[in-house]
């Protein structure tokens, strides 16, 4: 699915808007995810298909990332 163009057949139109997230939220939200632990690796979240959620790998690598290399 491509996020950047409109469905066919759509009649609204996207209006533009702005984001704005205090910092002391943005901070917050760093502390949080620096305290992410992880459960166990357990069948259903070994499986990469998706069919049972997210995978434990996927979960990991995405906290790897928003600890290391996310630009908040």
């Amino acid at each position: 699915m491509e996020y950047g163009k409109l469905p066919p057949g759509s009649t609204l139109k996207p209006t533009p808007f702005r984001v704005a997230v205090a910092d002391s939220q943005v901070a917050d939200l760093r502390r949080l995810v620096s305290f992410a632990h992880l459960g166990p690796e357990t069948y259903e979240n070994l499986q990469e298909d998706r069919s049972l959620g997210i995978s434990y790998s996927w979960l990991a690598h995405a906290v790897q990332i928003w600890q290391t290399q996310y630009d908040w």
